[in-house]
């Protein structure tokens, strides 16, 4: 599963944020959206501090990138799978 470039919405807290951990520790690229900010801050912190625990942070673990969005809004849907396509070109898993 390492370098597969994962999408996941509602991914700052919960199902999702296991789902994100998941594959991040399997050394994905992983997005997460959520209309939570305060979730999505708190979810990259957990991830930094993860990263710089992990024995294997420098070569296994992935990269973590938060986007607030509302899946219920067609234009920051848009945004969200944009910036994944610009930045990734392509996607792997949603």
């Amino acid at each position: 599963m390492s370098s597969q470039i994962v999408a996941i919405t509602a991914g700052a807290s919960g199902i999702g944020r296991v789902v994100a951990e998941f594959f991040l520790e399997r050394g994905s690229v992983v997005y997460i959206c959520d209309i939570d900010a305060a979730a999505l801050t708190e979810a990259a912190s957990t991830n930094e501090a993860a990263a710089s625990t992990s024995k294997e942070a420098t070569s296994d673990r992935g990269i973590l990138h938060c986007v607030k969005a509302d899946v219920s809004c067609y234009d920051d849907v848009q945004r969200f799978f944009t910036q994944i396509e610009g930045e990734q070109g392509h996607l792997d898993v949603l």
